[in-house]
């Protein structure tokens, strides 16, 4: 029963924790709730169309906790061999997850080559710790192959050109919220607020293509706002592909592959 609220791979003993595990929550009490008012309420007259309304949202809140459990246990890592093979990284490379959470994309590039220099970059804001993701590299036996910093995705402490291979997978779109700059952004409404998250995700991606070597490429997968990272990205005369969205992982993400120029 436990391994329900677990998200291990196939064969692996990681665990990855479950994505979105508290509005799962959230919407498991919404099941039960509008289930309990729809049973209560009486059978004639408008109240049979409020009674349906209840049903039908309980429904749609069993439908997302189905869809996230799937995405966690077995989409997630459909998506991350999807998007270590779009990178086609040689067996040597320097790679960098950033926004690396419990560590999935780092350790599943780690367990593709023993060449390979995976870096795992996060400051858990949105998600997972620093202790799970070490512990993961540990239980996967990678350990000594995957280097935990935690960090500011806007200042990263690595000197230019420092890796060939840049990976993100469901993280970009969050930059913004819960920042440093949190106090400023709750000042900020509508569009004002829209813009300043927009500037933020910029300077990180400013950041990516800073220690991104010439040559090299970033692959950036997220549910949000990937044309603005395609855009970005040609303004530095990047070349670009979007692929997506992919609907047989439950969540529908799109992937935009960035190559640098040399």
């Amino acid at each position: 029963m436990a391994k329900i609220f677990k998200s291990i791979e196939p064969g692996g003993r990681a665990d990855y924790g479950l994505y979105g595990s508290k509005a799962m929550a959230g919407m498991a009490a919404g099941v039960f709730s509008n289930l309990a008012l729809a049973i209560f309420l009486p059978l004639k007259g408008r109240w049979k169309w409020l009674r349906l309304a209840f049903v039908i949202g309980s429904l749609n809140n069993l439908f997302n906790i189905l869809r996230l459990l799937y995405y966690s246990k077995l989409g997630r890592f459909k998506q991350r061999e999807r998007l270590l093979d779009l990178t086609e990284m040689r067996p040597d490379a320097r790679v960098l997850d950033i926004g690396s959470r419990n560590g999935l994309l780092a350790i599943g590039a780690a367990k593709r080559s023993p060449g390979l220099k995976v870096t795992a970059v996060d400051d858990w804001k949105y998600g997972g710790s620093e202790e799970t993701l070490r512990s993961n590299t540990d239980l996967e036996e990678v350990g000594g192959r995957v280097h935990v910093y935690d960090a500011d995705p806007h200042q990263l402490s690595f000197p230019d050109s420092s890796f060939e291979v840049i990976l993100s997978d469901f993280y970009l779109h969050k930059i913004g919220r819960k920042e440093r700059g949190i106090g400023q952004e709750k000042s900020l409404k509508g569009k004002a607020r829209q813009t300043w998250r927009r500037q933020e995700r910029a300077k990180a991606l400013s950041e990516l293509d800073r220690v991104l070597a010439p040559g090299g490429v970033m692959v950036l997968s997220d549910i949000a706002h990937t044309t603005e990272y395609a855009e970005f990205l040609k303004e530095q005369n990047y070349s670009v592909h979007t692929y997506g969205p992919y609907r047989d992982i439950a969540l529908p993400l799109k992937v935009v592959v960035a190559k640098k120029p040399m």
